[in-house]
């Protein structure tokens, strides 16, 4: 009850939707009312009498069907797109492209603004090989995420492997670009990681600094997010994915649960920034990999995928092709690196 105005306020209908428009199974309240809301998916009105409730909806210019992400009939402007069905919704990307009333598509506005963050971690796990890599790490009872961080809806069910860890895209890091680990200490807050003692029940995070203003386009700051990924935090991720392994296949055996702890001490070291000649050591040997013979396979898969996801985007292909350009060339250039290389290092 509102104290001032005197009223209660009635929630009549909520859903949760997938990206193309069906609504997600027990995702769905309906209030205590004679009248159903008329309206679903983007405030269109829904159309039930034909294929039931909430699964055809008018936009307008046509009707569109959720569950298969296509239009019931033909695009009237068909001939600006002629590589793609005419029967597509939003050039079959949902969460980039709207789709206002079945004739003409924009960009959305999130993703329009260059500078956006937001808009780098929709491009990010819209790659099978981005999305895969956060799975590991998928919480079903997530807290609501810090100040300064992406988060997103995975849509999964079950907890990843790694679900007990944490993996943060911090854009409000002191050193954006940089990949760091933590460890949450007994007041329940990540702090950076300096071998400090701990159990088998200890909880990594690991904290990839983004850029929130460098790029033109929000394809640059996908692309750092995959390098800072597959180049720094996949190297953690192993370490933490053989500690667990080690966990489960001990049953309880405090000889071997210790020993696994020992040697997780013994494989982070490399990872601690007071260590620092091992520490910049691991670090050129990272970078090294984007520069030698086949490079770092994840990375270029990931690229690879995010070039298709932005194709029909000029200035956003452009940027993420740019980036990894400049990315090659700054490894080319740092001595660390060129150590490695030349086997110095």
């Amino acid at each position: 009850m509102d104290s001032k105005l005197g009223y209660n306020a009635v929630v009549i209908t909520a859903n949760d939707y997938y990206s193309f428009g069906s609504v997600m199974i027990g995702r769905e309240f309906v209030g205590d009312t004679v009248d159903k809301y008329r309206f679903g998916f983007n405030g269109k009105e829904k159309t039930d009498e034909t294929y039931g409730e909430g699964n055809e909806m008018d936009f307008g210019a046509r009707i569109y069907d959720g569950r298969l992400g296509r239009w019931l009939s033909t695009d009237p402007l068909q001939k600006k797109i002629p590589g793609l069905s005419p029967y597509n919704f939003a050039i079959n990307r949902p969460i980039v492209i709207v789709d206002v009333d079945g004739r003409d598509v924009h960009q959305s506005a999130e993703f329009a603004n260059g500078k956006s963050t937001k808009a780098a971690l929709p491009m990010f796990t819209s790659t099978s090989i981005g999305k895969d890599f956060l799975l590991q790490f998928a919480k079903i009872n997530q807290l609501p995420p810090q100040k300064g961080t992406l988060n997103v809806d995975l849509g999964t069910q079950t907890d990843g492997k790694l679900s007990n860890h944490n993996i943060r895209f911090n854009t409000e890091a002191s050193n954006p670009g940089e990949t760091s680990l933590k460890i949450k200490n007994k007041e329940g807050k990540f702090v950076d990681y300096k071998s400090q003692i701990f159990d088998e029940n200890v909880q990594f995070e690991i904290s990839i600094g983004i850029y929130a203003t460098k790029f033109d386009a929000a394809s640059g700051t996908a692309y750092i997010m995959g390098h800072e990924t597959f180049i720094h935090a996949e190297s953690i991720r192993l370490v933490l994915d053989k500690f667990e392994t080690s966990k489960t296949e001990a049953k309880g055996d405090k000889q071997k649960i210790a020993a696994a702890i020992s040697t997780l001490r013994e494989d982070l070291k490399s990872f601690d920034p007071t260590n620092k000649k091992e520490y910049k050591k691991n670090e050129a040997k990272q970078h090294a990999t984007i520069i030698t013979g086949k490079g770092n396979e994840k990375l270029n898969t990931f690229f690879r995928q995010l070039c298709d996801f932005l194709k029909g985007d000029e200035k956003q292909l452009k940027e993420a092709k740019s980036s990894k350009g400049r990315d090659e060339r700054i490894q080319n250039e740092d001595t660390e690196v060129k150590k490695v290389i030349n086997g110095k290092k």
